[in-house]
Formats: C-alpha cells, structure tokens, sequence
C-alpha cells in the first residue's frame, strides 16, 4: 500500500465536517468557561450548586478542574467575541507547533520539513475532530501541547521533567491519567535495566507531586470539595452513544459492563506490554500511542477529545506505515458517515486499530533517532 490512498482518505474526511453537531453559537465551550468568570457571586467557586444560575446558555455547570478554569481568568475582561477569537488562534498556533515538532522529530534530517509534509499536516487539521475542536473552542488542544513538552523530556532523558508536564496535563483535563498511568507501569515493570525502572518511578513520583499541587494544594479546600461533586454528576450522566464520540464507559455499559471491562482492560494492558518492549528504543511511538488510547476512558468523550491522536498520525505518516495510518484514518476521519446509525461499530474500529497499534509497537524490531 502506497501513500495515494492516504491522501484519498485524507480528502474524503473532509465531506465529514458537515456532520459536526453544530452548537448554537460558535465558541459554546469557552463561552461555559467565561460566563462564570463574568459572575461575581461564584467567580472564585464555579462549582457551587447555585453556580448554574450564572447564565451560561445552557444551564451547564461548571465540570472543569480548577486549574483549567482559573487558567481561563484572561476571558473575564474580554467580551465573547474577542475571547473566541483569541482562543481560536492559540488553538490553531499550538496544535500546529505541536505536531510540527512530532514532524521535525521524526525527520532524520530534521531541518527538511517538505511541502508534503506540511499538506499532510493541514488537511489532518482540516478533519472533523480538530475543526470540531475549534468550532467548540474547548481545551483538549493545551493537553497535546503538554505531552508534547512530556515527550520532549523523556527523549532527552529528563524525566522529572517529563512527570511535571504530564502531571500537568492530568491536572488541566484528568484523562491524560490514563496514558500517564501506562508509561509509568511500563516503564517500571520493564525487564531492562535498572536505570530504566528509575525513570519510569520518577516519572510516576514527580507527576503525583505535581497533581496533588495542581488539584489540592493551590486551592481552598471549599473549590475541592465542591468540584469533586460536581465532576461526579458530569461523568455519571456521560456522553453518550453517537457518532460524534467515542467512551467505552457507556456505549457498552449497563448489561454490557462484563465486555466493557474486558476491552478496557485488555487496551490497558496492551499499552503497557509496548511501553515495556519500546520505552527505551522508541519512546515517542510509546508516548503518541499512550495519548491516542487515554480519551476512551472518560464517561464524557466527545470526538473533538480525538486530536490527541493527531501525533501518532504523524509518526505513522512519517514512518510509511501506510496500512496502519489508512486504517486510522478511515475510522478516526473519514468514516464517519457510514456509523451514524452504528457508532458503536466505529467506536470498536477505532479500539480495533489502537491495538493494532500496541501490537506493532510490541513486535517492531525497528528503533528510532532520538
């Protein structure tokens, strides 16, 4: 299999879009955020049960952790125009710079950044989970940016480092958990040497440290308390079963929940036999496909959560993984009018593939420049 059908794939995704759930306005995420902020009763406790008369327009609360609503402070002296505007441009600016730094990496010679490359690179931004993510100006494009700074670290073997910034990025969005959770397993689980075991419970160490500091410390006890209640009502109603998102938690919950569990483990379980084999020879494959799986686990998955795939697409892209990135991108971008009265069939193409994944990841003999 050649490149051509990626790029057929590629333009084919493209007829999705019109398929986003379009909210009433655009910005509707950031508005959610800012309306708060604008609310002098609660401003400083968005999670207080009264919070939902501030006006957000549909009656949202506030299910954020702390530290991604007060990070937002800048859209209480703006208006929602101006704020959409702002933020939709430092999400285009991130998630550009992060993938082109996955790009460069990946390049041998990294100063050669073709215009294949960069065409790759737009039409992946021009697909429906990132033109979702703008058309809702929500906040999972700041997650890449961390575990990209994450990745950068643990391939220069700072991994302190590496465990602030994916401690960061779990403290911003609390999914990222999830990858986190795999490395740190892996790695220290892995059989090589004993240096490599160090690594992996510096990073798990530091990372708790910098959560407990970024979810407990830098905030009064009352904002803990009352958003913990406030994530468990968030979750527990969950996102549903559309083609438009993609949790394991509830497409086969309720007499489901003995398969469910099983494909969850299973995916876990998987990830951290390829940390295990590739941490130390192919740490970046192991860091893309550790953020790839981590959104599948959340109650509330919406498929603008799916750009935290968009840096395994890189590597595949670069790599002529052709197969394995065709697949991908058919499940993941262009598929999706096919699964709007079967988004359960999609979801599980996508499980199917992100195993496949950890599969190659686990067989490859293949190492990579670091």
């Amino acid at each position: 299999m050649g490149d051509r059908p990626i790029w057929v794939l590629l333009l084919l995704g493209l007829a999705s879009i019109p398929l986003i759930p379009w909210a009433p306005f655009f910005g509707y995420d950031l508005y959610n955020i800012q309306v708060y902020h604008k609310c002098p009763p609660v401003q400083w406790n968005p999670y207080l049960p009264e919070s939902v008369q501030c006006g957000d327009h549909a009656g949202r609360s506030m299910p954020y952790p702390p530290l991604l609503y007060f990070s937002f402070i800048w859209t209480k002296y703006l208006s929602p125009a101006t704020s959409k505007i702002i933020w939709g441009v430092v999400l285009i600016a991130l998630m550009s710079g992060s993938l082109l730094w996955w790009l460069r990496q990946e390049r041998e010679d990294r100063k050669q950044i073709s215009r294949q490359d960069l065409a790759f690179g737009l039409l992946l931004l021009l697909q429906f989970p990132f033109i979702f993510t703008l058309e809702r100006a929500n906040s999972d494009v700041p997650v890449v940016a961390l575990w990209t700074v994450a990745t950068w670290a643990a391939t220069k073997n700072r991994w302190a480092v590496a465990g602030m910034a994916a401690g960061a990025a779990v403290t911003f969005k609390i999914y990222p958990i999830i990858a986190l959770g795999v490395i740190s397993l892996g790695t220290v689980i892995t059989l090589a040497k004993e240096k490599l075991r160090k690594h992996g419970l510096v990073l798990g160490l530091v990372s708790a440290l910098t959560m407990f500091i970024g979810f407990y410390l830098l905030w009064p006890q009352d904002i803990w308390n009352n958003w913990l209640v406030t994530i468990g009502g968030y979750n527990t109603g969950g996102s549903g079963t559309f083609y438009y998102s993609h949790t394991l938690s509830r497409p086969f919950g309720g007499k489901y929940w003995i398969p469910a569990l099983i494909i969850r483990t299973a995916l876990f379980g998987i990830f951290v036999w390829a940390t295990k084999a590739k941490i130390k020879t192919d740490p970046r494959l192991v860091f893309a496909g550790a953020l790839a799986m981590t959104t599948y686990y959340t109650g509330t998955s919406y498929d603008y959560n799916l750009v935290t795939i968009y840096p395994l697409f890189i590597l595949l892209y670069v790599r002529k993984l052709w197969s394995l990135l065709g697949i991908g991108l058919f499940f993941v971008c262009m598929a999706r009018p096919l699964f709007v009265q079967s988004p359960g069939v999609q979801i599980l193409g996508q499980i199917g593939w992100l195993m496949l994944i950890a599969l190659y990841c686990s067989t490859s003999n293949r190492t990579r420049k670091i």
